[in-house]
Formats: structure tokens, C-alpha cells, sequence
């Protein structure tokens, strides 16, 4: 059973590092204002590009995020008591 804990937490852990990435390709995008109006298309579109597909991928980590979380809290040495 402490395998199996240690392997959640693992999960929980490395899913959420993962899902900060769409929030900085967000903040890049929209920082992009303040360099005026000298800017390289050519990055700008690229990283627009990648935050319009990146929605699925932090949805699914928020779902491992919580689900990981939720089974951390049940089979944690306090349990469910611990809410």
C-alpha cells in the first residue's frame, strides 16, 4: 500500500508541473503587447498556435490532478477525515 501512495503522489506531483505550461504559453502571448509594435510574427503566431491547442492537455491534467488528489486523501494515514 505505501507503493501504491508513493506512486500517487509521483503522479499528482508531475501532473500538476505539467499543467503550469499552458498558463506560461498564456502569459508569453499575452505579454507580447509591450514589446510594441516591432514584433516577429512569425513566434507570435507560433506560440498562439500552441496555446489554442493546449485546453485538452491542461483539462487532462486537471482531471489526473483531482482524481490523484482525491485517492491521496482516501488512502492517505488519516483518510477521508482529513476534508
Amino acid at each position: 500500500m505505501e507503493i501504491l501512495y508513493d506512486l500517487l503522489k509521483a503522479i499528482h506531483v508531475v501532473s500538476f508541473v505539467f499543467m503550469s505550461v499552458p498558463l506560461f504559453n498564456l502569459i508569453v502571448v499575452s505579454e507580447r503587447g509591450r514589446f510594441g509594435p516591432d514584433i516577429n510574427l512569425p513566434v507570435d503566431t507560433f506560440m498562439e498556435n500552441i496555446l489554442s491547442g493546449g485546453a485538452p492537455r491542461c483539462f487532462a491534467f486537471q482531471s489526473t490532478v483531482g482524481i490523484s488528489g482525491i485517492l491521496l486523501l482516501i488512502l492517505g494515514p488519516i483518510g477521508i477525515e482529513a476534508i
